[in-house]
């Protein structure tokens, strides 16, 4: 790797800023993310109901997230 060209006091030049590149929008528009996403949701829809009622059981313990601890 060549070294950084340098000015004349000797430090290193630095390079104009460029402009990031978004690749969201390529991303998101690609068919292989298109169809991997709508395949998670239909598996994540899939487990809805099962994934409630295991959240139920857990209900008696909502003071834990529900109080401040300074508080009680």
């Amino acid at each position: 790797m060549p070294p950084p060209e340098e000015t004349a006091d000797n430090k290193p030049a630095l390079l104009p800023p460029q402009k990031m590149r978004n690749y969201y929008k390529s991303v998101a528009e690609h068919k292989d993310v298109t169809k991997l996403v709508m395949m998670l949701t239909s598996s994540v829809n899939s487990f809805r109901e099962q994934i409630t009622q295991a959240l139920k059981g857990y209900e008696r313990f909502n003071f834990l997230w529900e109080q401040d601890r300074d508080q009680v």
